[in-house]
Protein backbone atom coordinates (compact mmCIF):
# COMPACT_ATOMS: atom_id res chain seq x y z
CA UNK A 1 0.00 0.00 0.00
CA UNK A 2 2.80 2.30 0.66
CA UNK A 3 4.26 1.81 -2.73
CA UNK A 4 1.36 2.31 -4.43
CA UNK A 5 0.85 5.56 -2.22
CA UNK A 6 4.46 6.25 -3.12
CA UNK A 7 3.90 6.30 -7.04
CA UNK A 8 0.58 8.04 -6.64
CA UNK A 9 2.24 10.56 -5.25
CA UNK A 10 5.15 11.10 -8.06
CA UNK A 11 2.17 11.02 -10.68
CA UNK A 12 0.18 13.89 -9.31
CA UNK A 13 3.38 15.96 -8.85
CA UNK A 14 4.62 15.53 -11.90
CA UNK A 15 1.43 16.39 -13.07
CA UNK A 16 1.27 19.18 -11.19
CA UNK A 17 4.63 20.49 -12.03
CA UNK A 18 5.06 23.22 -14.95
CA UNK A 19 8.12 23.71 -16.98
CA UNK A 20 8.73 26.64 -19.28
CA UNK A 21 10.54 25.55 -22.75
CA UNK A 22 11.37 26.70 -25.66
CA UNK A 23 10.49 25.02 -29.28
CA UNK A 24 12.62 25.95 -32.16
CA UNK A 25 12.97 25.27 -35.67
CA UNK A 26 16.12 26.91 -37.48
CA UNK A 27 17.41 26.99 -41.05
CA UNK A 28 19.75 29.31 -41.56
CA UNK A 29 22.91 30.01 -44.11
CA UNK A 30 24.50 33.26 -43.68
CA UNK A 31 28.10 34.37 -45.62
CA UNK A 32 30.09 37.03 -43.45
CA UNK A 33 31.79 38.73 -45.41
CA UNK A 34 35.38 41.03 -44.93
CA UNK A 35 37.68 42.37 -46.43
CA UNK A 36 41.58 41.23 -46.32
CA UNK A 37 43.64 43.18 -44.10
CA UNK A 38 46.50 45.11 -45.25
CA UNK A 39 44.87 45.89 -49.30
CA UNK A 40 47.03 48.46 -50.54
CA UNK A 41 45.65 51.56 -52.42
CA UNK A 42 46.77 51.64 -56.62
CA UNK A 43 49.63 54.21 -56.87
CA UNK A 44 48.54 56.66 -59.12
CA UNK A 45 49.96 56.93 -62.30
CA UNK A 46 53.04 59.31 -63.05
CA UNK A 47 53.45 61.21 -65.76
CA UNK A 48 56.37 60.87 -68.42
CA UNK A 49 58.58 63.50 -69.18
CA UNK A 50 58.44 64.46 -72.59
CA UNK A 51 62.01 64.50 -74.21
CA UNK A 52 62.99 66.94 -77.62
CA UNK A 53 63.19 64.90 -80.68
CA UNK A 54 66.89 64.56 -81.96
CA UNK A 55 67.93 65.97 -84.87
CA UNK A 56 68.84 62.99 -86.68
CA UNK A 57 66.51 59.94 -86.51
CA UNK A 58 67.37 57.18 -84.37
CA UNK A 59 65.96 53.64 -84.74
CA UNK A 60 64.79 53.01 -81.53
CA UNK A 61 64.43 49.31 -80.40
CA UNK A 62 60.80 47.67 -79.85
CA UNK A 63 59.80 47.53 -75.75
CA UNK A 64 57.27 45.58 -74.20
CA UNK A 65 53.84 47.34 -74.08
CA UNK A 66 53.61 47.57 -70.61
CA UNK A 67 57.14 49.99 -70.00
CA UNK A 68 55.51 52.18 -73.13
CA UNK A 69 52.19 53.24 -71.57
CA UNK A 70 52.04 54.23 -67.59
CA UNK A 71 48.57 54.12 -67.63
CA UNK A 72 48.32 50.59 -68.87
CA UNK A 73 50.45 49.23 -66.15
CA UNK A 74 48.47 51.00 -62.97
CA UNK A 75 45.32 49.34 -64.66
CA UNK A 76 46.75 45.99 -64.34
CA UNK A 77 47.46 46.66 -60.95
CA UNK A 78 43.74 47.94 -60.11
CA UNK A 79 42.49 45.04 -61.51
CA UNK A 80 44.56 42.39 -60.02
CA UNK A 81 43.71 44.49 -56.64
CA UNK A 82 39.84 43.90 -57.33
CA UNK A 83 40.81 40.36 -57.74
CA UNK A 84 41.74 39.80 -54.61
CA UNK A 85 39.25 36.82 -52.92
CA UNK A 86 37.44 38.56 -50.09
CA UNK A 87 37.65 36.35 -46.22
CA UNK A 88 34.13 34.85 -45.16
CA UNK A 89 32.85 33.06 -42.47
CA UNK A 90 30.14 30.39 -42.88
CA UNK A 91 27.58 29.36 -40.37
CA UNK A 92 24.77 27.15 -41.71
CA UNK A 93 22.18 25.63 -39.07
CA UNK A 94 18.89 23.01 -39.85
CA UNK A 95 17.41 22.04 -36.25
CA UNK A 96 13.86 21.48 -35.05
CA UNK A 97 13.59 20.35 -31.14
CA UNK A 98 12.51 21.22 -28.04
CA UNK A 99 14.51 22.71 -25.06
CA UNK A 100 13.15 22.11 -21.34
CA UNK A 101 14.45 25.31 -19.41
CA UNK A 102 15.08 24.70 -15.61
CA UNK A 103 12.96 26.35 -12.86
CA UNK A 104 15.60 28.28 -11.58
CA UNK A 105 17.23 29.68 -15.24
CA UNK A 106 13.00 30.21 -16.10
CA UNK A 107 13.02 32.65 -13.45
CA UNK A 108 15.57 34.96 -14.91
CA UNK A 109 14.59 34.74 -18.35
CA UNK A 110 12.13 38.03 -18.33
CA UNK A 111 12.56 39.47 -21.83
CA UNK A 112 13.96 38.43 -25.57
CA UNK A 113 17.73 39.19 -25.26
CA UNK A 114 17.74 36.93 -21.91
CA UNK A 115 16.28 34.26 -24.01
CA UNK A 116 18.32 34.65 -26.79
CA UNK A 117 21.20 34.52 -24.83
CA UNK A 118 19.91 31.21 -22.65
CA UNK A 119 19.22 29.69 -26.42
CA UNK A 120 23.10 30.66 -27.86
CA UNK A 121 24.27 28.44 -25.44
CA UNK A 122 21.99 25.51 -25.98
CA UNK A 123 22.97 22.63 -28.52
CA UNK A 124 20.24 20.52 -30.68
CA UNK A 125 19.83 16.82 -29.50
CA UNK A 126 22.72 16.11 -32.39
CA UNK A 127 24.54 17.96 -31.02
CA UNK A 128 24.52 21.23 -33.26
CA UNK A 129 24.24 25.05 -32.67
CA UNK A 130 21.13 26.12 -32.32
CA UNK A 131 21.84 29.72 -32.69
CA UNK A 132 25.22 31.25 -33.32
CA UNK A 133 26.10 35.22 -32.40
CA UNK A 134 25.80 36.58 -35.83
CA UNK A 135 21.87 34.76 -36.05
CA UNK A 136 21.23 36.51 -32.43
CA UNK A 137 22.25 39.69 -33.61
CA UNK A 138 19.56 39.54 -36.87
CA UNK A 139 16.74 38.21 -34.74
CA UNK A 140 17.35 41.40 -32.01
CA UNK A 141 17.65 44.12 -34.78
CA UNK A 142 14.82 43.00 -36.71
CA UNK A 143 13.21 42.81 -33.29
CA UNK A 144 13.98 46.28 -32.34
CA UNK A 145 12.25 48.86 -35.69
CA UNK A 146 14.63 51.85 -34.44
CA UNK A 147 17.97 48.91 -35.85
CA UNK A 148 15.71 47.25 -38.72
CA UNK A 149 18.20 48.96 -40.84
CA UNK A 150 20.86 46.98 -39.79
CA UNK A 151 19.88 43.53 -40.94
CA UNK A 152 20.66 44.59 -44.76
CA UNK A 153 23.88 45.48 -43.12
CA UNK A 154 24.37 41.73 -41.84
CA UNK A 155 22.75 39.21 -44.60
CA UNK A 156 23.23 39.62 -48.08
CA UNK A 157 20.80 38.41 -51.07
CA UNK A 158 21.68 34.82 -51.13
CA UNK A 159 21.75 34.32 -47.76
CA UNK A 160 18.78 32.25 -45.71
CA UNK A 161 17.61 33.15 -42.16
CA UNK A 162 14.25 30.99 -41.01
CA UNK A 163 14.02 31.10 -37.36
CA UNK A 164 10.67 29.79 -35.56
CA UNK A 165 10.57 30.10 -31.83
CA UNK A 166 7.93 29.64 -29.60
CA UNK A 167 8.27 29.85 -25.67
CA UNK A 168 5.70 28.68 -23.05
CA UNK A 169 4.51 25.55 -21.45
CA UNK A 170 3.42 24.27 -24.41
CA UNK A 171 3.16 25.41 -28.14
CA UNK A 172 -0.55 26.27 -27.87
CA UNK A 173 0.49 28.09 -24.17
CA UNK A 174 3.23 30.28 -25.63
CA UNK A 175 4.93 33.43 -27.49
CA UNK A 176 7.03 33.35 -30.33
CA UNK A 177 8.57 35.08 -33.30
CA UNK A 178 8.46 33.86 -36.68
CA UNK A 179 11.50 35.02 -39.01
CA UNK A 180 11.56 34.63 -43.09
CA UNK A 181 14.28 35.26 -45.41
CA UNK A 182 14.79 33.11 -48.28
CA UNK A 183 17.50 32.89 -50.47
CA UNK A 184 17.29 35.41 -53.50
CA UNK A 185 15.39 37.44 -51.26
CA UNK A 186 16.61 41.52 -50.04
CA UNK A 187 14.22 41.79 -47.23
CA UNK A 188 13.93 39.89 -44.31
CA UNK A 189 10.57 39.84 -42.20
CA UNK A 190 10.00 39.20 -38.52
CA UNK A 191 6.19 38.69 -37.17
CA UNK A 192 4.77 37.23 -34.29
CA UNK A 193 3.58 34.13 -32.87
CA UNK A 194 0.87 33.09 -30.23
CA UNK A 195 -0.12 29.81 -28.53
CA UNK A 196 2.02 28.06 -31.88
CA UNK A 197 0.38 30.33 -34.66
CA UNK A 198 1.24 33.20 -36.65
CA UNK A 199 -0.09 36.43 -36.18
CA UNK A 200 -0.91 39.53 -38.39
CA UNK A 201 1.22 42.50 -38.01
CA UNK A 202 4.68 43.02 -37.30
CA UNK A 203 6.34 41.77 -34.35
CA UNK A 204 6.11 43.47 -30.85
CA UNK A 205 9.07 43.81 -28.74
CA UNK A 206 7.09 45.16 -25.60
CA UNK A 207 4.01 42.41 -26.10
CA UNK A 208 5.96 39.83 -26.12
CA UNK A 209 8.45 40.67 -23.13
CA UNK A 210 5.27 41.75 -21.25
CA UNK A 211 3.95 38.33 -21.73
CA UNK A 212 7.21 36.45 -20.20
CA UNK A 213 6.69 38.64 -17.14
CA UNK A 214 3.20 39.32 -16.45
CA UNK A 215 2.15 35.62 -17.32
CA UNK A 216 4.86 33.26 -17.97
CA UNK A 217 7.18 34.28 -14.52
CA UNK A 218 4.03 34.75 -12.58
CA UNK A 219 3.09 30.87 -12.79
CA UNK A 220 6.94 29.73 -11.90
CA UNK A 221 7.27 31.57 -8.77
Amino acid sequence: MAKLQSVINEVLYEASEKNLKIFYKTDVFIQDFEEPEGKEEPEEPVEEPVVAEPEAPIVQQPVPAQATVGSQVVAQEETKEKEKPLTEDIFKSKTEGTITVELEKAKTILTLDDLLEYLENQKSEEGNQILDELTVEIIKSLADATTEKVVSDILHKGDKCNVTLDYGFDEQDSIGFQISKNAGVDLATMIMRKDGNPMTGAFNLAVFNQTITGVFLKEVQ
